[in-house]
């Protein structure tokens, strides 16, 4: 069976997702997805705190991990936002040094060539498919040459890194 990485936040739709899967016997693994809603906070994948209108992190990473535990699988990757305009490099060696691997996730309209820089640090790049934080969207056709785009730049650099 294959191996299945699974955005993990503690919600209803991925917990029931990873056990379905795993209940056909694939391999489950999650990935925390850093995810926050900037439109809320106006902090971009920012650090949100209780008084926040959203989920703080702690708590969201909380809630993942009980999922994750229940259904008796680990949580390996912590995921980051491309366009958090922060110190990425930073970022990504922290995570490592946390014993996580790193994913780096694009929106749809983020130039694919903006991650080369980073795929000799990182263990996964997801590319969204519709915008985060906006319900019922279609999936956007462009991302399946994002895809091909993404395995030509991966190649360059050799490495093993999932998508």
């Amino acid at each position: 069976m294959a191996k299945v990485v699974i955005g993990l936040s503690g919600g209803v739709d991925s917990a029931v997702a990873a056990y379905l899967l795993k209940e056909e016997g694939h391999e489950v693994i999650g990935a925390f997805m850093r995810n926050w809603d900037a439109y809320t906070n106006n902090d971009f994948l920012g650090n949100p705190t209780i008084g926040d209108d959203i989920c703080p992190q702690e708590k969201d990473y909380n809630d993942a991990k009980a999922v994750a535990d229940k259904l008796d699988m680990n949580i390996e990757f912590i995921t980051i936002h491309l366009e958090i305009n922060k110190d990425i490099h930073n970022i990504i060696k922290q995570i490592h040094e946390m014993g996580y691997k790193v994913g780096i996730s694009l929106k749809p309209t983020t130039d694919i060539k903006n991650v080369e820089e980073y795929l000799d640090e990182v263990d996964m790049v997801l590319l969204m498919s519709v915008e985060p934080g906006l319900g019922v969207q279609k999936f956007m056709e462009s991302t399946v040459l994002r895809v091909q785009q993404l395995k030509e730049f991966i190649n360059k650099v050799n490495r093993n890194i999932l998508i």
